[in-house]
């Protein structure tokens, strides 16, 4: 398994480790076949290295001599250390880490001598016992989440042949790496990592609970930015999701409680303004954009007393002489019939 290293200066190398490997339970002793691929940005003259191995963070123990090598006017340079054994008889059971070290110096342009100085990635191996791949979930955490995706990202530390996942107890789905956990629920979740190791040994992180809580969308559609002429204004709004309550509040009142569309009655003249809120069971509380309105309520005329009938004076002495004489005429005609 490859296992690249820092780029020093202008020389980089690359760790391959047939042995030790991970899958393997060593009793004793253990073999080291290790190969290191050089490689140079331009052709060096010469370059001096000693390898050396160390276990468990301990004192560095070399493992080759002092060798030299010449580039010429190649760019690279394989240099293979095979069947090299440890003694490791001392060492406790369980894992153990390996790491490979490459110390010297080389020449650069002819110029100077730079020193080289290398540690490569450890390498994990075990003694009388294999133990599975150790997986650690660094997200989710155990703690809520305001979205419907919740990245799933963990580590491995030995090399895998497979890896998987299984969320709230389904089947297990595979990994090629982190990933993200979309179009989940709200409610409470489980998730587990699972991994297969070169030796078939499966090893499973703990299983993280968390929780998915969206607070609700809320969208008021009335009142509009506008002007009413009624001191009634509509208050009609939407919700994403169903809420646990809703409630408005009006210039920055107290809260009013609704339980769906409705009507805001006695809002007085002048300019307003009104939030609407949405809680869910989770305690998250959600507000829509604050609208602005206006109510003017025209002004009703005042009522005019109904004048007074005025008959003109010529037309009412017309009037009186003719009914004074309709009256002279029937009394005359009455003494002409009486005897």
């Amino acid at each position: 398994m490859a296992k690249p290293a820092a780029a020093e200066d202008d020389i980089n190398g690359n760790l391959y480790v047939i042995s030790p490997n991970s899958y393997t339970a060593y009793t004793d002793t253990m073999l080291l076949d290790l190969q290191i691929a050089w490689t140079v940005s331009a052709p060096i003259p010469w370059m001096h290295v000693t390898v050396s191995y160390s276990i468990d963070a301990g004192p560095k123990i070399a493992i080759t001599n002092e060798s030299s090598v010449i580039f010429e006017r190649s760019s690279s340079v394989v240099l293979t250390y095979a069947n090299s054994v440890v003694d490791i008889s001392n060492l406790a059971d369980g894992k153990h880490k390996f790491t490979i070290f490459a110390d010297g110096d080389y020449n650069w342009n002819n110029d100077f001598v730079r020193p080289l100085d290398y540690s490569f990635a450890p390498v994990y191996f075990h003694v009388n016992i294999v133990t599975p791949p150790d997986i650690l979930v660094m997200s989710p955490q155990f703690k809520t989440y305001n979205a419907t995706n919740v990245p799933l990202n963990f580590t491995v530390d030995v090399p895998t042949s497979w890896i998987g996942y299984s969320l709230d107890n389904q089947n297990n789905e595979t990994l090629r790496g982190n990933t993200t956990l979309t179009g989940l629920s709200d409610g409470s979740h489980r998730v587990a990592v699972y991994a297969i190791d070169a030796g078939e040994n499966m090893g499973a992180s703990r299983t993280v609970t968390f929780t998915v809580a969206v607070p609700p969308k809320i969208v008021i559609l009335w009142p509009l930015n506008q002007t009413y002429t009624k001191s009634e204004v509509p208050l009609v709004f939407t919700l994403d999701k169903p809420a646990n309550r809703t409630h408005y509040s009006l210039d920055g009142q107290l809260n009013v409680t609704v339980t769906g569309n409705g009507t805001i009655t006695g809002v007085p003249d002048g300019m307003h303004k009104i939030t609407l809120y949405a809680d869910d069971s989770f305690g998250n509380v959600m507000h829509s954009e604050t609208i602005y309105f206006s109510v003017k309520v025209p002004e009703e005329p005042e009522p005019q007393p109904k004048p007074f009938p005025v008959v003109p004076v010529a037309a009412a002495s017309i009037a009186t002489i003719a009914v004074v004489g309709v009256g002279l005429l029937v009394y005359y005609k009455k003494r002409s019939h009486n005897p």
